[in-house]
């Protein structure tokens, strides 16, 4: 009689195991699709991210104070050496993280979402003047505090854009899902906040800003003039963004009083003709 088999075949375990040929390849398009979809998704949450008000803001901040801010930090000690004889480059850096460090930690409770574009225009007028004061600077001491005070004002600035911008996508993240769960039909927000993916993508703007930069002071030999240059050129772009700030309050204003005029059928008269362009 044949041996009746205890255990299965060593073939058919291994048999047992694999998958069907034509399983495998149902899968793999289901996958690539599925990948696709997420890398989408990701883009869509970052172009709707990126139109976010503080966002907005912050990258136009970063796109002039970080190339400049990493420029600073390149040349000022060429820069002090070309005017004073004195070396404390190592006792002043220490100094100029210790502080503005300090500083940033005092001010976390104060970083208020409302205050953006004052936070924003203030500061890059600041920077560009301090920038400008210290090319012309010929007291060392004074020297090294213009530096402190620039330096003070990109490091907390720099937590007060991150703090900002985190909070409101995550904020807007957890409106689209209530408008989820309830269908509505209003303009979409970001699904997820995907902050790591927003902050790194927001550091090519800068780059590529910065390159320009570099290329353009490259023609210019005398560093103090390029400090000259690069303080100016913080003020003018604070200019402008003034006004663009100025422009944007007026319309929020017009339109609140545009709401108010409705909800109390009064009709109230819109102030300004640009404001009135632009609304229309």
């Amino acid at each position: 009689m044949p041996r009746a088999r205890d255990a299965q075949d060593p073939e058919e375990l291994v048999n047992d195991n694999v998958e069907p040929l034509d399983t495998v390849r149902e899968l793999r398009p289901t996958a690539n699709r599925s990948k696709c979809a997420n890398i989408r998704l990701s883009l869509v949450d970052l172009a709707l991210s990126l139109r976010l008000r503080s966002v907005v803001w912050w990258t136009a901040w970063s796109l002039a104070m970080e190339p400049v801010h990493s420029l600073v930090l390149t040349y000022w000690q060429s820069l002090e050496r070309t005017q004073h004889t004195g070396d404390h480059n190592g006792f002043v850096l220490a100094t100029l993280y210790l502080v503005s460090g300090m500083i940033t930690l005092l001010s976390a409770r104060g970083l208020c979402r409302s205050l953006t574009a004052v936070l924003v225009v203030s500061s890059i007028l600041v920077s560009g003047c301090s920038i400008a004061r210290l090319s012309m600077e010929s007291h060392e001491l004074l020297f090294y505090a213009w530096l402190l005070i620039y330096q003070c004002v990109f490091e907390v600035m720099s937590a007060v854009a991150t703090y900002q911008m985190g909070d409101e996508v995550t904020s807007e993240t957890s409106v689209s899902a209530s408008r989820a769960v309830h269908h509505s039909k209003k303009r979409a927000n970001p699904s997820a906040p995907r902050l790591t993916f927003l902050f790194t993508s927001r550091r090519v703007f800068p780059g590529v800003a910065q390159t320009t930069l570099q290329k353009l002071s490259s023609t210019v030999s005398s560093l103090a003039h390029r400090f000259q240059g690069w303080g100016v050129g913080l003020v003018g772009y604070s200019a402008l963004l003034l006004v663009v700030a100025s422009v944007e309050a007026a319309c929020v204003c017009c339109a609140r009083r545009r709401e108010h005029s409705c909800n109390a059928l009064i009709p109230v008269p819109c102030g300004g003709a640009v404001t009135t362009a632009i609304l229309l």
